[in-house]
């Protein structure tokens, strides 16, 4: 009876640490300093245990069939996490400045090549955005 208890706590042990792993599984590893493509519902975690999660990538440029003053920008909205910390974040492409004190260290990033789901038309003026290469630096 006694090692049927050990076993089975040995057992619970195991699983919790197995399951507690996982998570990190779910995380795309990427590098600083290093452009890796980011897409929204995707979890990226870099060497220093630091991890962002991208919560949605939104199309706030101009709509293609309307004269705009500005091209308008993409708004990334994240989840970082530093220290075990969860800060929501909001990255714009546009050069609008984001309130750096959201977060407990500097992070410099920079995005190019966006991805959209179709071609800018009169019937869809704002298609929404698939992908974005991102730049990360500490």
């Amino acid at each position: 009876m006694k090692y049927l208890l050990l076993n089975s706590l040995l057992i619970l042990a195991l699983s919790v640490t197995i399951i507690s792993c996982s998570k990190k599984d779910d995380c795309i590893e990427v590098q600083y300093n290093t452009s890796f493509k980011v897409e929204s519902g995707e979890s990226y975690c870099f060497p220093d245990d630091m991890s962002i999660t991208i919560e949605s990538l939104d199309n706030e440029f101009c709509p293609c069939d309307v004269g705009c003053v500005w091209e308008g920008q993409m708004e990334v909205e994240m989840m970082i996490t530093i220290d075990g910390e969860d800060y929501e974040y909001t990255y714009y492409s546009g050069g609008v400045v984001a309130d750096s004190f959201a977060l407990p260290i500097m992070l410099d990033i920079i995005s190019a090549d966006i991805e959209f789901s179709e071609a800018c038309t009169e019937s869809v003026p704002s298609p929404d955005i698939l992908s974005t290469q991102m730049t990360i630096s500490k």
